[in-house]
């Protein structure tokens, strides 16, 4: 059915963008950048409506070679991230992550910390939590232990109680609020932010209008749902 509509868009170039667009985005970029992307492109092309998907990076060039996604944007560590050749993998914005915790825990020394020490993340195809373990390994020569909380929501609840470290977007002014801090010591994280689609002209008109606004979208100075940002969940009920 997207495929139809998409055709049918580009055999109309004259008049406004109209159809559904589906956009794949891993778990971080969903809750982060998808929610102000459909804000923004419902008061931009009224007509036009964006389809959130959650993929991995591992899975998102599969999801829109087959048409699942017309478009996906996903975060990586340089060089984790590999494409076909036959799609384009155009850089954004970097997505800055910092380590995180609940107040008594980022206080806590690290050689007083329970051990293993664990570190959350939504998945195992997540990777927004490899340089905080590469830290803690490398630098600190702790034994880690990952824990999958299933979401970015249930990363920081067990963060906020205390079972563990994180890596969630920064700046956050919201992080008080949410009961976390920023944990001294610890390394921040900047990741490659792709967004991947099929070649220009195999694009109806709705697809490289997203793309379009997805490339021109500022990165958010707070993670969403703070102050300069805006939920996923808070676009999809107003």
């Amino acid at each position: 059915m997207l495929t139809i509509q998409e055709m049918n868009g580009a055999l109309q170039p004259q008049g406004e963008a109209e159809g559904r667009v589906a956009v794949g985005a891993d778990p971080v970029l969903m809750e982060q950048r998808l929610g102000r992307l459909i804000r923004e492109a419902r008061y931009r092309y009224p007509k036009v409506t964006v389809s959130p998907r959650q993929v991995s990076v591992h899975d998102a060039a599969e999801s829109v070679t087959r048409g699942e996604t017309q478009l996906a944007v996903v975060a990586f560590e340089d060089g984790t991230g590999v494409f076909p050749g036959d799609l384009v993998a155009e850089k954004l914005p970097p997505l800055t992550l910092a380590p995180v915790a609940s107040p008594a825990l980022a206080a806590t020394p690290v050689t007083d910390r329970a051990r293993p020490l664990r570190v959350l993340t939504v998945s195992a195809d997540c990777t927004c939590h490899l340089p905080l373990v590469a830290a803690l390994r490398s630098r600190y020569g702790v034994d880690v232990s990952v824990i999958e909380a299933g979401s970015v929501g249930g990363v920081r609840e067990l963060a906020r109680a205390g079972y563990g470290l994180a890596m969630l977007p920064a700046p956050d002014d919201s992080l008080a609020a949410q009961g976390l801090q920023v944990v001294p010591g610890m390394p921040h994280a900047e990741l490659d932010v792709r967004l991947v689609y099929s070649r220009p002209d195999h694009l109806g008109r709705a697809a490289r209008s997203i793309a379009e606004l997805i490339r021109r979208m500022p990165q958010p100075a707070t993670a969403a749902g703070g102050p300069g940002g805006a939920a996923l969940g808070d676009m999809l009920v107003s």
